[in-house]
């Protein structure tokens, strides 16, 4: 499979896909973990591949964290164990467990 180049700032639409994720999800972790927009200066929001890079660096490895994993459910996605994962590290950010 051919994979495309990557520009150095995205739409909201190429940065989820970059992530192989949904929108929703890419909006969850980007706000999970600070992962800000920057303005061009022409009314538009991108966001930057080094600071989408830097998200996927800080991810922990499934299993990593063995106190905090979310069980997989029958019948559950990617996406929705993704979106599972990003709650719970929200819950954890907040202090709770």
């Amino acid at each position: 499979m051919s994979t495309p180049d990557w520009p150095a700032l995205m739409s909201v639409e190429k940065a989820a896909a970059y992530l192989d994720v949904s929108e929703k999800t890419f909006a969850a972790m980007a706000a999970m973990n600070g992962v800000r927009p920057v303005e061009t200066g022409f009314r538009v929001l991108r966001w930057r591949r080094r600071d989408l890079d830097q998200l996927v660096d800080s991810l922990p490895a499934k299993g990593s964290d063995p106190s905090g994993g979310v069980a997989r459910q029958p019948g559950m996605d990617s996406a929705a164990e993704g979106l599972a994962n990003v709650e719970r590290l929200a819950q954890r950010r907040r202090g709770g467990r």
